[in-house]
């Protein structure tokens, strides 16, 4: 086949003008559907609400970082009272905060409930993180205790680098 053939000059136009409908059409699609996660999904969690819709005084819900030897850890901070008794969830791998929609626990009835994706997992994970013989997976949990009783329940919002 001849490109040069004045009858098949059509038919390339032809096939080009569409192949650019399509990608046109299905960027549009990507473009559409990353405005409508970010409108459903703003990265924070929803506030308690009484039955008339209004957020439960001395609640809290909250998505955090805190820099724990270097390494930003992220942790979600949810409970019906933050008087309640603390409740700390450690875990890695599976977010098990996200099947608490689906299978709601009602911890947050009793506890203020820390769940907090320790290093390298959720949103701790971060591909800067140093891999060494000694683990700091043991020794962070004790610091984390003490961020929570003097920075977090205490209403401060400047969580310091602790070493």
């Amino acid at each position: 086949m001849d490109i040069e053939n004045p009858s098949i000059m059509p038919l390339i136009k032809k096939s080009l003008r569409m192949m650019g409908i399509i990608i046109s059409t299905l960027l549009a699609c990507f473009l559409l559907l990353g405005v409508v996660l970010l409108l459903y999904s703003p990265g924070k969690p929803a506030p308690f609400l009484d039955e008339n819709g209004n957020s439960i005084a001395g609640s809290i819900s909250e998505k955090i970082h805190v820099r724990i030897n270097g390494v930003d850890q992220g942790m979600f901070i949810m409970g019906k009272s933050t008087k309640n008794p603390i409740l700390l969830y450690l875990h890695g791998g599976m977010p098990d905060y996200f099947l608490r929609r689906k299978y709601p626990t009602g911890l947050e009835d009793y506890f203020t409930v820390i769940w907090w994706e320790q290093r390298g997992s959720g949103l701790s994970f971060s591909a800067d993180i140093e891999q060494s013989a000694h683990s700091p997976l043991f020794e962070e949990p004790e610091k984390m205790q003490r961020i929570l009783k003097e920075d977090v329940l205490n209403g401060l919002n400047n969580l310091a680098d602790i070493k």
